[in-house]
């Protein structure tokens, strides 16, 4: 492969010229002196030109890491010289490794496929493999089949389905916040192509905001803005062609509704006659399930999530929280008790308090088909803080409940007593956190802590691809981005095994140390004209879910980085031995990021990254794959030989030891929330005036989104290091 890129000309031979190119293209620049010498070693001919043998001597010679050869060379020490003569001595002495330091017991038959794979259809001459055993050596450890995650967990296959056995609730599901924006909350347009998109990327929880359209025909939007208009059907249809192109596990269809009853009545004829009746998961008249279904069992099923009528007036459901959700995280204030709400099915309703009771009217026709209920989210909040679960609503084990995503961050939710009630709610049905309406700008806060208390629905703006979406690929990474993936078994604890816990939540805390050894293939940013050569180095760093057995704890994000390696992406060797310890108190949804950046003149560029939670690492010398920052991966598939990553060493050591605990009122987040939230106050104002909202109004908005996050900006500022400049891919 190698030779035909280089032998452009097909002369069967390469030149100076050629060779320049060819290691132009490995992104690796070398002195001319350097080249000079290494040329000349490997011409054995001394005719200036190089043949395949001779081409290959010099590609063995340029992927030299002294570190690696010296680990290599370490395997031998105690063989003879007539062992390490054979090829059967080497398969032991590389069975010793992998059983000692990666932790793995790999019989020869085995050993000996890796080797091939690694090498390719050239390791069919044994002797060769064993004249180049430190160029074999490198080979096995850069590829996928050594990666940090176990290879079979990246793929969706016969051995994953074991894992997707249990209740739906029992699992963490890719979801996706207002899916037909693609931009910002006000103004950017709704595409069908966003749908696409994230059904692409395994979202397996899509979200429809549906508002009373013309001529009978309800329309999809950000309800009292300037975003464009889908209609229903074309949405549904879009859904229908790419649902399970990715996934054929179930497709929830998260429907916010703000129709009038008989647009409901048309979206339910809709939702029938484009996705089939046979195809949508719900519940006949008496039917009722003590546990929910597997995704196994629900695949290619449609599972539509609203409000649903009950059997009493009482019990009627709202699903609308997020076009009502409040600014204040805390409690309305008083000068608001009286205020002007829509009516879902249009016009105004005067909201006093003596209509609070007042519920919208939901569609027979809709409510028959859905089978993910609607739960209040104040009483079941209330319950958690009173640690009080049997006065929390009944809920089916198909219910949802849908929370802001500061409600789960109050450090009050994070204590022991509280964070385990919260854990055996989420046990039982399904929980959906969103963003705050201030985040007009389409950011995204962070996933981990919401996993962390066992919150399925995590629900994320996937058009901005920025570090929480990041950290979300990188969880469903697993399961070939099949949606789904089962929670740690600590979020599934029964209440017996809890009480066993007593004051502990049953978290496993380890002792994390990275060492970056190498880079591989590492290309030049992406778009990025002005770097020719690349300067990386590599930023290593856990995001921590604000969880351990004693309480919530420091999420300070603790950047360390290795020493920068100029003009080599093709192997660089980072010199930094020691490695990086880091403390992880709740290991199972703790994260590791380890960033790879390039120097250039007086600024730096972000490369790619590499994701993983901290559990599903692989202890030893690994291979970790690198992910552009749009989030996909920088090659055409995981056993490309020329995958981009990085070889690193990890070491995982369970410990009792815990995070340093904080002060439920102190964090960094709630600081920035104080002061950010009163400046969002009159976006709420001029959102409030619904139909009459004009551009001008808009931009009035948006100025003070600008003004808020500003203001948001130079607070984080002050708590944090300033960030550098990425490049998107």
């Amino acid at each position: 492969r190698f030779w035909n890129q280089a032998d452009a000309d097909g002369d069967e031979s390469l030149s100076r010229r050629e060779i320049n190119k060819f290691l132009k293209d490995l992104n690796l620049s070398i002195p001319k002196e350097a080249l000079d010498d290494a040329f000349q070693r490997v011409d054995k001919d001394k005719n200036h030109r190089l043949d395949f043998e001779e081409f290959k001597l010099l590609y063995i010679s340029l992927s030299k890491s002294p570190k690696l050869d010296t680990l290599s060379r370490s395997l031998s020490d105690h063989q003879s010289t007539e062992e390490a003569q054979h090829l059967d001595g080497m398969i032991q002495r590389l069975q010793g490794f992998f059983k000692d330091i990666q932790k793995e017991d790999l019989d020869s038959a085995k050993l000996t496929e890796m080797i091939t794979v690694a090498r390719g259809s050239q390791f069919l001459n044994s002797q060769q493999m064993l004249e180049d055993i430190h160029f074999t050596f490198r080979l096995l450890l850069s590829n996928i089949q050594n990666c940090a995650i176990d290879p079979w967990k990246l793929y969706y296959n016969e051995e994953y389905h074991q894992e997707l056995e249990r209740p739906l609730n029992h699992y963490f599901i890719s979801s996706s916040h207002n899916t037909y924006l693609s931009g910002d909350q006000l103004r950017s347009k709704s595409t069908l192509f966003s749908y696409q998109a994230a059904l692409e990327a395994g979202c397996r929880c899509v979200e429809i905001d549906c508002w009373d359209g013309k001529d009978g025909v309800p329309v999809v939007y950000h309800g009292f803005t300037l975003t464009t208009k889908l209609k229903f059907p074309d949405v549904i249809q879009t859904i229908k062609e790419f649902a399970f192109d990715k996934s054929d596990l179930p497709l929830i269809l998260s429907l916010e509704n703000h129709c009038s009853v008989p647009q409901q009545d048309a979206m339910a004829k809709t939702l029938i006659e484009v996705l089939g009746i046979e195809n949508i998961k719900f519940l006949r008249p008496g039917e009722v399930e003590k546990v929910a279904p597997s995704p196994l069992a629900l695949r290619r099923k449609f599972l539509i999530k609203g409000a649903k009528l009950r059997e009493t007036l009482e019990e009627e459901e709202e699903d609308t929280d997020e076009e009502e959700e409040e600014l204040s995280p805390t409690k309305k204030p008083a000068h608001r008790a009286e205020q002007n709400r829509v009516q879902p099915g249009g016009g105004q309703l005067k909201h006093t308090a003596g209509n609070n009771k007042k519920k919208p009217k939901v569609s027979k026709a809709l409510s028959d088909i859905t089978y993910i209920g609607s739960a209040p989210p104040a009483k079941v909040v209330k319950s958690w803080k009173d640690g009080d679960l049997l006065a929390a609503p009944s809920m089916h084990p198909s219910d949802c409940c849908s929370l802001k995503e500061n409600v789960l961050e109050k450090g009050d939710l994070q204590e022991v007593p509280r964070a385990r009630a919260v854990m055996q709610s989420t046990q039982k049905s399904l929980f959906r956190i969103y963003p705050l309406g201030s985040r007009v700008g389409s950011t995204n806060y962070m996933p981990s802590p919401h996993w962390g208390v066992g919150s399925q629905l995590v629900a994320l703006n996937f058009q901005n691809i920025e570090t929480p979406m990041r950290v979300n690929q990188a969880l469903f990474n697993v399961g070939g981005r099949c949606g789904y993936v089962q929670k740690p078994p600590s979020r599934l604890l029964s209440r017996k095994d809890a009480t066993e816990c007593g004051q502990s939540l049953g978290l496993q805390a380890v002792e994390l140390t990275v060492e970056v050894i190498s880079g591989h293939w590492i290309p030049l940013p992406f778009q990025t004209n002005k770097v020719k050569v690349i300067n990386p180095f590599v930023k290593a760093m856990v995001l921590y879910s604000g969880l351990s057995n004693k309480g919530p704890v420091d999420m300070t994000v603790e950047e360390k980085r290795t020493d920068t390696v100029y003009d080599n992406g093709f192997n660089p060797e980072f010199q930094k031995s020691d490695g990086f310890k880091f403390l992880c108190s709740d290991s199972e949804c703790d994260m590791l990021m380890l960033e790879v950046w390039t120097e250039h003149r007086a600024t730096s560029v972000m490369v790619g990254y590499f994701c993983a939670r901290v559990c599903d690492l692989r202890q030893g010398y690994r291979f970790v794959p690198l992910y552009g920052l749009g989030g996909k991966l920088m090659a055409n598939t995981l056993d490309d030989p020329t995958c981009p990553g990085l070889l690193v060493k990890l070491a995982i050591t369970p410990t009792d030891k815990q995070r340093t605990c904080v002060s439920t009122n102190l964090s960094p987040s709630g600081i920035v929330s104080s002061a950010v939230l009163p400046a969002m106050g009159g976006l709420t104002k001029i959102r409030s005036i619904g139909k009459s909202l004009t551009s001008s109004a808009c931009d009035v908005a948006s100025s003070a989104c600008d003004v808020a996050v500003l203001a948001k900006e130079s607070i984080e500022a002050a708590i944090a290091p300033p960030k550098q400049t990425a490049v998107a891919m």
